[in-house]
């Protein structure tokens, strides 16, 4: 978990360490925001997976599977 103030630069510091990781890791890359339901993000999670064995999902091939969620702590809009 990465935590600091609006506009400095976590989201773009992640994806530089992401992508400088070796070709055996895929990344998966989750917006997260206030509109964001349950059954939008579940479509985004197995979206780079692939079926292995019976019920079993996995990312392709042998690689190693990394999602990067951003901006999770969204505040709520409060209607009156």
């Amino acid at each position: 978990m990465l935590v600091g103030n609006a506009g400095t630069g976590k989201s773009v510091m992640m994806q530089d360490k992401l992508n400088a990781l070796p070709e055996t890791f895929c990344i998966g890359n989750v917006p997260f925001n206030f509109y964001t339901t349950s059954e939008m993000l579940q479509r985004v999670l197995e979206k780079p997976l692939e079926k292995k064995a019976g019920r079993n999902y996995g990312p392709p091939g042998s690689k190693r599977l990394v999602y990067f969620i951003d901006d999770m702590n969204m505040p709520e809009v409060l209607i009156t």
